[in-house]
């Protein structure tokens, strides 16, 4: 008997149908994936399993009587407790504060902080996060820290149901081994999970079984070890994927230089980092997470201040500490977070895709309706942007569809540089495909791109060449046959000789 089941479940928004007829159940004791490709319905009906949204139709059911949420507190009080990839911590409050958020401790009727300072110390030992202060404000916490924070939060309630979707997304894989030893032993422990992931390894290392949505309807359910990866991907995108990454070019005979940097320094963060960037050259930045990636992006953006050494781009020098500047100079940023960074959720595609451009769409001024309009369908377009129209807000899109309008946003700038901070995290196989092709194909137009990802096969099939970051430091630059997983390791953990 399923512990979680849901049938004939359908929603509309607008005129885009997100679920048809969809279906799904899991078990008790078992971590059961939901797969499909952005925009498949995976978030919509989770949305509506944590009654966050209501159905349009359909019958969910926990061990076999029906249950209908007015709200989330509603699914919670039922056993449903979800863990989303846009947070729902409150970042001017304490980790303590955010765990024990309407059930804290009370001493004499008042809030006992120490009390819960030491539950949360207990509780964050208990899953393995020792290095988070209970009493650090989130806000200050690096986003891979307020991801634990929120998913501790969510196993602190002791759900029957634990619904992660794309929740590791921003953790670097050691703090996922600890988040899936946790899991393993919630399963162990009779709890079902349900786990929403597009990297294709953490399913086939974590999950028992896989139900897959194309489209909005349920294509099947898999036991995962028994049927292969690749018949899960076609079973996701309807088709078989060939060659991943695009075809990298021959290595033209002379190499236009159009960014140099030299010396770049920020406290210990970024250490004397020296390199050059051509013309239509893809170069990867790998190493472990966190030892200065990106940092070296958005200092090159002119988010920091107090930077040292000199940046130019094609030959003319540019201000260190000044994203305007920055921007002037033909430098773009696609940041990591396209939820907080990269758009601004309750605009439409229009008002989002223009932001950087409006000086240009402009007269006297004013907003050229005309112009504004023009520039979003060809954006749309180019991209192949899955919207109802420029006028969808973009908050509706799903999370592939919004990383391509936080992508068109800055192709529409005409940057020289482009600076991708792991622009395929949280999104689907077959996008990833178009990203990859996206990127080669302004590349093969005369633009540089500085490409930072955590995925090491990434760096291999898209990049050209890649440098290798340890402790802030460049400490080695793997071109040709040296781009190996292997190589890339091996730097990462300061091994400086090829590894055979």
């Amino acid at each position: 008997m399923a512990l979680l089941s849901a049938e004939g479940i359908s929603k509309r928004f607008g005129g885009v149908v997100a679920l048809d007829d969809a279906a799904f159940a899991c078990e008790a004791g078992e971590i059961h994936a939901l797969l499909g490709g952005n925009g498949a319905g995976k978030s919509t009906l989770v949305k509506i399993l944590c009654g966050v949204q209501p159905k349009d139709a359909g019958t969910i059911t926990i061990r076999d009587e029906p249950v209908s949420f007015s709200g989330p507190a509603a699914a919670a009080a039922a056993g449903i407790v979800p863990v989303f990839q846009e947070l729902s911590l409150v970042p001017d409050l304490t980790v303590a504060e955010n765990l024990f958020m309407g059930r804290e401790p009370r001493r004499f009727g008042f809030m006992d902080g120490g009390k819960m300072r030491r539950m949360t110390r207990e509780h964050l030992a208990s899953l393995g996060f020792h290095a988070i202060d209970p009493a650090a404000t989130v806000r200050d916490l690096p986003l891979a820290e307020r991801q634990l924070v929120e998913i501790a939060k969510a196993i602190g309630r002791n759900p029957e149901v634990l619904i992660l979707d794309e929740a590791t997304s921003a953790l670097g894989s050691r703090e996922v081994g600890r988040v899936f030893a946790v899991l393993r032993g919630l399963r162990d422990r009779g709890m079902a999970i349900v786990f929403i992931s597009h990297r294709m390894e953490e399913i086939l290392s974590l999950c028992d079984r896989a139900t897959v949505f194309r489209d909005g309807r349920h294509v099947g359910t898999v036991e995962v070890g028994k049927v292969r990866q690749d018949e899960i991907v076609r079973m996701m995108v309807g088709r078989q994927l060939e060659d991943i990454f695009p075809p990298r070019p021959p290595e033209p005979e002379t190499m236009q230089k159009t960014l140099e940097v030299k010396g770049l320094s920020w406290g210990t963060t970024l250490r004397e980092i020296s390199f050059d960037l051509h013309r239509g050259e893809i170069l990867g930045l790998s190493g472990l997470e966190g030892q200065g990636q990106g940092d070296l992006l958005f200092a090159l953006f002119g988010v920091y201040a107090g930077l040292t050494g000199t940046v130019a781009v094609d030959g003319r020098p540019v201000t260190l500490g000044s994203p305007a500047a920055a921007m002037r100079a033909g430098l773009a940023l696609i940041p990591e977070d396209r939820k907080t960074q990269g758009l601004v959720l309750p605009l439409s595609v229009r008002e989002n895709v223009t932001l950087p451009t409006l000086p240009r769409i402009s007269q006297l001024g004013v907003v050229v309706p005309t112009a504004e309009r023009a520039e979003t369908a060809e954006m749309i377009a180019q991209l192949g942007i899955k919207t109802a129209s420029g006028e969808t807000p973009v908050r509706f899109l799903s999370g592939g569809n919004q990383q391509k309008t936080a992508i068109a946003k800055w192709l529409l700038t005409r940057a020289s540089v482009y600076l991708m901070y792991d622009p395929t995290r949280g999104i689907d196989v077959a996008t990833k495909q178009e990203i990859y092709r996206l990127l080669r194909a302004l590349a093969d137009r005369g633009n540089a791109i500085l490409f930072f990802s955590t995925d090491l096969a990434e760096i291999i099939g898209v990049c050209d060449r890649a440098l290798v970051m340890y402790e802030g430091a460049v400490v080695r630059e793997l071109i040709g046959d040296e781009l190996t997983k292997e190589n890339l390791i091996g730097a990462s953990l300061g091994i400086t000789e090829a590894v055979a």
